[in-house]
């Protein structure tokens, strides 16, 4: 279940960050709202389970393997460029 809503907040992120990126004629709250949400869900969950991963084992055994990290700052990554984005746009919009 926890993977869905992660898989979810990511997809979210990335279409409202494309949607602000492209303009159209979408009212620009909805893309807001899902580059907002899912980008500091996407973002504050990999930094959480890349920070426990690269932690002490506590239970004696390995480490989780390369891909798991990788995809954990593939999260992270998604995070911070959908909020690039958002912040990008919010400047742009922003009244002289």
């Amino acid at each position: 279940m926890v993977t869905a809503v992660d898989a979810i907040c990511a997809l979210a992120a990335g279409a409202g960050a494309l949607l602000l990126a492209r303009g159209g004629t979408i009212p620009a709250r909805w893309p807001l709202g899902l580059a907002w949400i899912g980008g500091a869900a996407t973002l504050s969950w990999g930094a959480w389970v890349t920070i426990a991963a690269l932690g002490p084992q506590l239970d004696g055994g390995e480490g989780p393997p390369a891909a798991t990290l990788l995809i954990y700052a593939g999260q992270m990554i998604t995070g911070l460029l959908a909020g690039a984005v958002l912040i990008r746009f919010l400047t742009a919009r922003r009244p002289a």
